[in-house]
């Protein structure tokens, strides 16, 4: 197939591959745009030809398979849509660019001898070689550079400015990124595949002044051989393991550990972590191994700050506050009609065992692939009129399964939620509804299931104070359904805080002289830290003290050392260290006091002026 220059032919031409063809060749030149669309697909493996200055653009939604491409002039542009893909199995050479705008590009073949740019704005460029990368590679917001191979090492330097590098191989995977990942924008990582030592090695990670996410799903591991500079901040989430390697460095302003481990322990030749000036460790989690502490650094407790806690309001899900989208009547059928694109209604209206709040719920995606079912539309009235209500779509997730919800306040707005232990590629996490605090208390466990939450934000009522919310299934095959229950929104405050951490230290601290151990407390919550060996604290512990003032006397473990507790020259501060008084209990537990100075009156020193001073 040769497309080229056309006399008379217009700046833009479209090719309709409305079948699946197999060419012995492609070829596109020109300055003129070629987009080729339609349902069909080309295959067979065949070499492409790209000169002259035009955009070749690859929009239809077959999967294509191409061989070796000559990129010699102009952009070739994949934009399939639609989980389309587009297998690139030779190798690129010339000086052009490769941008991917939709879809996946999935790089086979060695292309170190590309110069032109890769980009990626949208969807995936798959690497499952470990010359796959070429020329200069960006990953802007929105796109992704994705591994699902499980062995190869890469040595070539890419960019992510404001995107993804996702890493999803099997149980063994070992890939290297022996080079150095440059940030430009805030940016993540995510691994998914790999145990226990498995899962993905970087070397270098270059923050500039940017936010790193680096998101470790269970079971698996990022580990690092060199260093994280910038002065930026490095973000550990997921229930994974982020291990530094000995002769690495975390010389980045600050690290926070929001899940799983942040493993210091091979660091320094097993010395651990030596935090420097200026530097701030925030542990909300795990850290494993030594930590040591310097005058001008920071070691925290969790994230600054603690939230007031917010009451929720739950409404069940019906026939009558839901509707089709488009506000149509809503007919969930019976589970004995069940069929594929269609919503079951599932319990007692359905003449079964209850099920979920109100006794029944909602279903989709039972067991048929490719299920679509229509997107729904709940109507919550009688709220206060043009306010803003934060909300929470409410679905069930079973033991071992992947179900999941699409919702969000407008139907083009839909995001992708699921339980924080399905891991779904895309998904949002949504909040175990057991840990909300509810004016009206839902069911949020019932048999293998639980209730998420999710978090749709900030929803404004319209003028006639109805609160309306959008939602529909996510047609991924199998039995990966959709559970819909029902829609909770903010109500009030219960006048207690949420978001205080319970964080562990496997191994020894050492607090010098200047450091500070900042945490954070109200009167019914504090931040914890668990120090497995010993604790040397000579520096100072700096509190926070949230809300109301607790009690006289009132006091609070902050830290536990099982090895043993150095608070020799340990001094209070912050913004409220003056109204506490520190005592160390059983040679293990730092224990606050507050009320550091009894109240005048207070003669026997319990914090109260009363009868009992007197007597």
């Amino acid at each position: 197939m040769t497309f080229g220059a056309l006399p008379g032919g217009d700046a833009t031409n479209d090719v309709d591959v409305a079948v699946t063809v197999s060419p012995g060749s492609i070829a596109v030149s020109g300055a003129e745009a070629y987009n080729f669309t339609g349902v069909g697909a080309i295959i067979g493996g065949a070499p492409l030809t790209k000169s002259g200055t035009g955009v070749a653009s690859f929009a239809n939604t077959g999967n294509n398979v191409i061989g070796s491409i000559a990129l010699n002039g102009g952009t070739l542009n994949e934009n399939q849509a639609a989980g389309g893909q587009t297998a690139i199995n030779g190798n690129i050479t010339g000086s052009g660019a490769l941008l991917v705008s939709a879809g996946q590009v999935v790089l086979s073949g060695d292309n170190s001898a590309f110069s032109g740019a890769m980009t990626v704005n949208g969807g995936a460029l798959n690497l499952n070689a470990a010359n796959g990368l070429g020329g200069t590679v960006t990953i802007n917001s929105g796109g992704r550079l994705l591994s699902n191979a499980d062995t190869y090492t890469s040595t070539k330097n890419f960019t992510l400015n404001g995107g993804t590098l996702a890493v999803g191989g099997g149980a063994a995977s070992a890939v290297t990124f022996n080079n150095t990942i440059n940030l430009t924008a805030n940016s993540s990582i995510q691994i998914d595949g790999g145990t226990g030592a498995d899962g993905a090695t970087v070397t270098n990670l270059s923050l500039g002044a940017n936010t790193l996410a680096a998101n470790v799903d269970n079971d698996s591991s990022l580990n690092v051989n060199g260093t994280v500079s910038g002065s930026g901040s490095l973000n550990k989430t997921g229930g994974g393991s982020m291990v530094m390697a000995n002769g690495s460095s975390l010389a980045v302003s600050n690290v926070s550990v929001s899940g799983g481990s942040l493993d210091v322990s091979a660091m320094n030749a097993g010395a651990g972590l030596t935090l420097s000036s200026g530097q701030t460790l925030a542990n909300g989690a795990v850290v494993v191994g030594d930590v040591t502490a310097p005058s001008g650094s920071v070691l925290r407790v969790g994230a600054a700050g603690l939230t007031p806690e917010v009451q929720y309001t739950y409404v069940d899900a019906t026939t009558t506050n839901t509707t089709l989208a488009d506000g149509s009547p809503f007919s969930p059928v019976q589970p004995g009609a069940a069929a594929a694109n269609v919503w079951v209604v599932r319990g007692l209206d359905g003449g079964q065992a209850t099920l979920g709040n109100g006794g029944s719920l909602y279903q989709a995606d039972p067991v048929v692939d490719g299920d679509d079912a229509p997107a729904l539309r709940t109507t919550i009235p009688g709220l206060t009129p043009n306010t803003a209500y934060d909300v929470q779509v409410n679905f069930w997730d079973a033991d071992n399964t992947e179900w999941r919800i699409q919702t969000g306040s407008s139907l083009g707005s839909l995001v992708l939620y699921d339980s924080p232990a399905d891991a779904v590629a895309g998904a949002t996490n949504g909040a175990p509804s057991a840990n909300v605090a509810y004016s009206n208390a839902p069911l949020v466990t019932e048999g293998n299931r639980a209730m998420y939450g999710a978090a749709i934000g900030s929803v404004v009522t319209d003028g006639s104070g109805n609160l309306v919310v959008f939602l529909d299934d996510f047609a991924s095959g199998g039995d990966d359904r959709t559970w819909y229950d029902g829609v909770s929104y903010q109500s009030g405050l219960t006048g207690g805080f949420v978001g205080a951490s319970n964080a562990s230290l496997a191994g020894d601290l050492l607090l010098n002289s200047g450091a500070s151990l900042a945490i954070d407390l109200a009167a019914d919550i504090n931040d914890t830290l668990n120090v497995t060996g010993s604790a040397l604290l000579s520096g100072t512990l700096s509190v926070d003290l949230f809300g109301a003032d607790p009690l006289g006397g009132s006091q609070f473990t902050v830290l536990t050392a099982a090895g043993g507790l150095d608070t020799t020259g340990l001094t209070l501060g912050g913004p409220d260290g003056g109204s506490f008084s520190f005592s160390t209990v059983g040679g293990t537990d730092l224990v606050l006091t507050f009320g550091a100075t009894a109240n005048l009156g207070d003669f026997n020193g319990d914090f109260v002026v009363d009868a009992a001073d007197y007597t």
